[in-house]
């Protein structure tokens, strides 16, 4: 990790397609150690959400969904939010979502085909109903503001590393179910806190 992580730019993202998907899952097994430690620091109750694209089938537990987009949708949807994203990331993109399926189909975990025929509120109410055992506990919910921090931070780093220049980071409102999204730099991310979208900033 921390010698991908001192690479440039060009160094980093540069090489073949088939050599970032390898880089990148050798990152992911990695970081699962720090994302393990992280999760240990949290109560045991209520139960915790952890999701992200390092979060491979092969490190998880049965208690796992995994969202795959098709090939077509991967590539106008990365298009569409960044147009000058670098050709061999994009092959690496579609390389790690073949390995991700295969990997999860095999050790027999759910996997939600992303094709763009649901909006996202389609692919919560899906993902609650795989969820619902969990969903329906009556225990207290944590701190939502607290844990979408550390979110938007965690979410922060990946894209200064990837030298993307502003993001859609998650609102910090607090509520449950917020699906709302404010566009900063990272920089301005690091100067508001909490972030919260105008519609809740009442």
């Amino acid at each position: 990790m921390l010698r991908l992580n001192s690479l440039g730019l060009d160094e980093r993202f540069g090489a073949p397609p088939e050599l970032l998907a390898e880089q990148f899952l050798d990152y992911a097994r990695e970081e699962f150690e720090l994302v393990l430690e992280d999760l240990r620091a949290y109560p045991h109750e209520p139960p915790i959400v952890a999701e992200g694209p390092q979060l491979l089938p092969e490190l998880v537990g049965p208690k796992s969904v995994f969202l795959v987009p098709t090939p077509d949708f991967q590539r106008t949807g990365l298009f569409r939010r960044q147009p000058t994203r670098r050709p061999q990331v994009v092959e690496r993109d579609a390389l790690l979502a073949a390995t991700i399926r295969e990997q999860a189909t095999k050790l027999g975990l759910t996997v939600v085909e992303v094709d763009g025929s649901l909006d996202a509120d389609g692919v919560v109410e899906r993902l609650e109903e795989l969820f619902a055992p969990l969903l329906e506990s009556t225990r207290p919910l944590p701190d939502l503001r607290a844990m979408r921090r550390d979110e938007n931070e965690a979410v922060s780093a990946n894209i200064v590393a990837a030298g993307i220049p502003s993001y859609a980071f998650a609102c910090e409102c607090g509520r449950s179910g917020c699906t709302e999204r404010v566009e900063l730099t990272t920089t301005e991310l690091a100067r508001v806190d909490p972030v919260v979208a105008p519609a809740h900033a009442r």
